[in-house]
């Protein structure tokens, strides 16, 4: 955000701001308290129009079978999770008007 002496202003245009407080299917609790400790501080900065936040899923399994660019099997960290969270995020966006300004923040 633009600067005005020592205080942020928050953006004049109108924003959506999507919070994400997981990062990627972590379970560790320092990363759920980090990613809203930061949707936090940007929401009090940016001051946004509406908000909307992504819940946190708990994974079944800690490591769901991946598959990596080579095709090569790979674990992938609580994909469950992940997967979910992305479809939530995605229908929340789909709510949206086309012309929305979205601002994502978090984990």
């Amino acid at each position: 955000p633009p600067r005005s002496g020592s205080k942020l202003m928050a953006c004049p245009a109108p924003i959506h701001l999507l919070r994400f407080p997981q990062w990627q299917g972590s379970d560790a609790h320092a990363h759920l308290a980090g990613g809203r400790a930061a949707a936090a501080i940007v929401e009090s900065v940016l001051q946004p129009s509406s908000v909307s936040a992504v819940p946190i899923f708990e994974a079944e399994n800690s490591c769901d079978p991946g598959v990596d660019a080579k095709g090569q099997s790979q674990c992938v960290r609580h994909l469950e999770a992940i997967t979910r969270q992305a479809r939530v995020a995605r229908a929340q966006l789909d709510e949206l008007p086309p012309s929305a300004r979205v601002f994502t923040c978090g984990g």
